[in-house]
């Protein structure tokens, strides 16, 4: 009896999955994908950016890259397909200025069943004078940015990576959950955080670093003219040879160089630390 109730509540899902597609398929509220493909090409322009003082931008699986440009206009394209069968898209590219705010959201809301797998791109062609806030807080999704100077930078990511190169910023928070950190030829003053992901960074110029993990592994290059503060739980820590100070099992207090004019504050729990 118990298992011929069972397999009748089977039959009724079953019917109630089926019904619920037909109906979302016929109204549109879902994409039916000829093999299982769906592409995606949408764009918006913003032509005038001079009174922009704050950028956001938010996804979920979207690849996110920077291409520098030497207009006054901001260009938004996002590209590519997504894989899977009976599911629901919204917000596929939203964008809109509010308050000298500019707001750009790429499939922040994806439901389905059966997605596969994501191949999507958000290019953002950015003027080269922009140089004011801008914020990015993505999921899966990798970060691709160089070559820029921001009075704040803003990076959240859960197990996207990150991939900077020659930044300044005044103000900079960069912090993932298992992504790693890819950052080279920083300066100025940034927060970087992470859950298991390395962080490897190398700097130029004026900078002050305050980095900490829990079991990801901490590499840093450039190092020079700074005082140094290392506190691991039971990470290893390997420093270079110009480093004068006090070195004990997990915990380092010294100077790198002829002065202190940067700074460089870490803390692991079982991540290394490896200065060079």
């Amino acid at each position: 009896m118990i298992k011929k109730t069972v397999i009748i509540l089977l039959i009724i899902m079953l019917a109630s999955f089926i019904t619920s597609g037909i109906i979302l398929y016929n109204t549109g509220g879902v994409k039916a994908i000829n093999k299982n493909n769906y592409e995606i090409n949408k764009e918006a322009i913003y032509e005038d950016i001079e009174n922009v003082t704050e950028i956001n931008i938010e996804t979920t699986t979207t690849d996110i890259n920077f291409i520098n440009t030497d207009n006054n206009e901001i260009k938004i394209n996002l590209v590519g397909s997504l894989n899977g069968l009976f599911y629901k898209i919204d917000n596929e590219l939203v964008t809109s200025i509010d308050d000298n705010k500019l707001d750009i959201k790429a499939l922040t809301q994806t439901i389905g069943l059966f997605v596969f797998s994501s191949e999507l791109e958000l290019n953002i062609y950015l003027p080269v004078n922009y140089s004011n806030k801008i914020h990015i807080n993505t999921a899966t999704g990798d970060i691709n940015l160089s070559e820029r100077n921001f009075a704040e930078l803003g990076i959240y990511s859960t197990t996207g990576d990150v991939y900077l190169k020659t930044i300044t910023t005044d103000k900079g928070n960069l912090t993932t959950t298992t992504g790693d950190i890819d950052a080279n030829f920083l300066s100025g003053n940034y927060d970087i955080k992470s859950t298991t992901g390395d962080i490897d960074v190398s700097v130029e110029e004026t900078f002050e670093l305050n980095i900490s993990t829990t079991t990801g592994d901490v590499f840093l290059q450039n190092i020079d003219n700074s005082s140094v503060k290392i506190e691991t739980t039971t990470g290893d820590i390997s420093l270079i040879n110009s480093f004068v100070g006090t070195q004990r099992e997990n915990d380092v207090d010294g100077i790198i160089g002829k002065n202190a004019t940067n700074s460089v504050t870490i803390d692991t729990i079982t991540g290394d630390v490896d200065i060079e």
